[in-house]
């Protein structure tokens, strides 16, 4: 019990931490799992804890005609989420935070339904990734 009280403190601390933006461009190694080459991302491309940077962070969903990879670092997740994608191994997202994870992948499936309705593919294109880090709250 004792630990309870340094676990939210530092849970306060990853919330209140900068987003870091990197110079990272994709390159003909940096593919997602269909073999298609990765993107700048909707949220461009974040310095994870780790010294690695994300700009997609994909996962496999079902979005209603079987598995497909969808990105996770959407324009909807709360600054909270996407530090925790930053900063949380991705054998943890699901244990450590179950709301927090539940909530993202919620997020990335409504956005990704959003743009298959509208004709578009569900990672960003051309011209939407930013120049900046994302202003999130």
């Amino acid at each position: 019990m004792p630990d309870k009280p340094k676990k939210i403190i530092d849970a306060v601390k990853e919330q209140i931490k900068p987003l870091e933006f990197s110079d990272w461009k994709p390159n003909p190694k940096d593919l997602r799992a269909d073999g298609s080459m990765k993107g700048l991302g909707f949220l461009g491309p974040l310095k994870r804890s780790d010294g690695g940077i994300s700009s997609e962070v994909s996962i496999g969903m079902d979005m209603g005609k079987g598995e497909m990879e969808v990105p996770t670092m959407v324009p909807t997740l709360a600054k909270h989420e996407v530090l925790y994608l930053l900063n949380t191994p991705q054998e943890k997202w699901k244990e450590l935070a179950p709301d927090v994870w539940q909530s993202i992948t919620k997020k990335a499936a409504a956005h990704a339904s959003d743009r298959i309705k509208s004709g578009k593919s569900v990672w960003a294109e051309e011209g939407e990734s930013p120049t900046k880090p994302p202003e999130l709250k």
